[in-house]
This record gives structure tokens, sequence and C-alpha cells, in this order.
């Protein structure tokens, strides 16, 4: 972690830095940006289809989908996951999840218990980009965060 000191500043300076920010100013926290990716997703669904089981689906699927992809993003508050060392379990986990939930929606006697519907090719598209923009959004974050660390020390509450 940069200290004060080699950034030129006085304690006092990078606090008043670190108050000028605000605590959610830029970007909000972590758990907000997953929830707004799987409602985004939602939304899209029920503006162009309608509410429905088509919808839930999509919710269901988001929900299940967008928690490996964190995973692998909230290893750290400063690197990107592929700069970390390779951990087996979260691609094998997503497979996994990935494998089970289409289960979920094409195995009839499943899919009629849970009340999931089919997914078209536009719904796959939209449930992609709603579990993945989030996690782009926050490896951005990091990034920004690394040229700017009195910023990230702000939002990730270390430093």
């Amino acid at each position: 972690m940069i200290s004060e000191a080699e950034l030129g500043l006085t304690t006092a300076e990078a606090q008043r830095r670190l108050r000028d920010v605000g605590p959610n100013r830029v970007v909000g926290h972590p758990e907000t940006l997953l929830a707004a990716g799987v409602l985004s997703a939602y939304l899209w669904v029920v503006w162009s289809d309608g509410a429905g089981a088509t919808a839930n689906t999509i919710a269901f699927m988001a929900l299940v989908l967008i928690h490996p992809f964190q995973a692998m993003n909230c290893r750290s508050t400063r690197l990107s996951w592929w700069q970390l060392p390779r951990n087996p379990w979260v691609p094998s986990s997503l497979i996994v999840l990935f494998g089970l939930q289409w289960l979920a929606i094409e195995y009839g006697p499943l899919a009629r218990l849970l009340g999931t519907a089919p997914l078209g090719s536009t719904h796959w598209l939209a449930l992609a980009v709603g579990v993945l923009w989030p996690v782009g959004a926050l490896e951005i974050w990091k990034a920004w965060g690394r040229l700017n660390p009195l910023r990230l020390s702000r939002f990730t509450g270390r430093g």
C-alpha cells in the first residue's frame, strides 16, 4: 500500500481528499452492482416479453450464475482475477452451476417443479450481459484504483 508520504501528501490533506470522494459517490458497493446486473437482465426481459415465467427464469439464472464470477473478482481488492494464482474450483463450479441451471430449465419435470421456462437466444444474451457487466465494472474500478490508490482505499475500507 502506498503511504501519504510517498504521495507527497500530509495526513490532513489525504484525509480531506478521502472525504471529498464520499463513500458511494462514484460506484457504490460491489453488492449493489451485482444486484443491478441481475435486475437489469430481469427488467430487460420484463420490458421485452412481459412479466412471467421467462423473466423469473432469467432472475433465477442470473442470481446463481453471478456468484462464481464474483468469487473470481473478490479474491483481491487490488489485482484483477487474471493476475492472481489460478483457482481450479471457480471454473469447475461455473460449469457445474451452468449445467444444473440448464437442467432446471430444459428438463421437463424439474422445469415444472421450479416453474422455469426455456430461454431463447436473446434471453441468453441478456443473461450473459446482466451477469458480466457488474463484474467488468468492478474490474475497471480496481484498475482505476491502482492508478489512484486513495480512492480505492476509500472504496474498500482498507489502506
